[in-house]
């Protein structure tokens, strides 16, 4: 280094300098794909995941009308109910709907590569974690 005048070593300074910066700026947008990638998957599973909780909260509301008509000796009363307890199994209905349409848009959603296989089926999303759908 010392047969090399000062305006060399400021120029092979200034040129690691800019390499660094560069290699930093490539890094940083790898970083920031992988960054969206995960945010994307992220929203996937935080749909479903409503969805999910929209078919509990509709199947729960529909047991708890269907013990007050067993419960129910009027009736003109369980004829109201009955009327509730169907908006209730078509609300129930639409929520699976819409936990199936879930999971299917998150499966297009995926990026697609081959490597990496997605983390959930749709065989997942049908279970409910033990939340019979009526009629079963």
């Amino acid at each position: 280094m010392n047969g090399i005048t000062v305006s060399k070593k400021i120029i092979l300074s200034f040129a690691l300098l800019i390499v660094m910066f560069l290699g930093f700026g490539a890094f940083a947008c790898y970083s920031g794909q992988k960054l969206h990638e995960t945010v994307v998957d992220l929203v996937g599973w935080t749909d479903n995941l409503a969805a999910v909780a929209n078919v509990a909260d509709a199947a729960s509301a529909e047991r708890r009308v269907a013990i007050i008509r067993a419960v129910a000796k009027d009736p003109a009363k369980r004829a109201e109910i009955d009327n509730t307890l169907a908006a209730l199994k078509k609300e129930t209905d639409d929520a699976f709907a819409q936990v199936r349409e879930g999971t299917l848009q998150h499966r297009l959603h995926d990026t697609g590569r081959s490597s990496r296989r997605p983390r959930h089926s749709g065989k997942r999303a049908q279970g409910m974690g033990g939340i019979p759908r009526h009629g079963q």
